[in-house]
């Protein structure tokens, strides 16, 4: 398994994000591609469903001598290294106020400021909301 290979030299239980997310649909993990889902899923047991709600990506865990690779939702603001396989392209931001790993997700049109701007993760209105509007995704209240 090539996640599995490029993490045997690394010290265990250090993270990497892995490419895998749920972003667009809570619970279905789906590969940067937003197209794929996972088949393998190996989640630490630890871990319960509920914390796994409230993250959105996942990173993989070092395992130590005979232990088996788990996976662990994060936030996806963490800092950790990375693992990529295949061509990659780097995008830092979106244009226009779009979200998700792709860019391909709409901002809440009730986002505040100019631009309707929302943060890339997890679509968080950068600027707050219009007036009318409450929440991270400015739904009306």
């Amino acid at each position: 398994m090539f996640i599995k290979d490029q993490l045997a030299s690394q010290n265990p239980g250090s993270k990497f994000w892995i490419g895998l997310n749920d972003q667009v649909m809570e619970s279905k993990l789906v590969w940067l591609d937003e197209e794929n889902e996972a088949v393998y899923k190996n989640m630490d047991p630890s871990q319960t469903r509920n914390e796994r709600r409230v993250r959105g990506c996942v990173a993989a865990i070092v395992p130590g001598p005979n232990n088996q690779l788990q996976w662990k939702e994060e936030n996806c603001d963490q800092a950790h290294h990375y693992i990529c396989q295949g061509e990659t392209e780097l995008v830092r931001q979106c244009k226009g106020p779009k979200y998700s790993i792709k860019c391909s997700l709409d901002c809440s049109p009730h986002c505040d400021g100019a631009d309707k701007s929302c943060a890339r993760s997890d679509g968080k209105c950068l600027q707050g909301c219009e007036p009318g509007y409450q929440g991270d995704q400015c739904r009306q209240g």
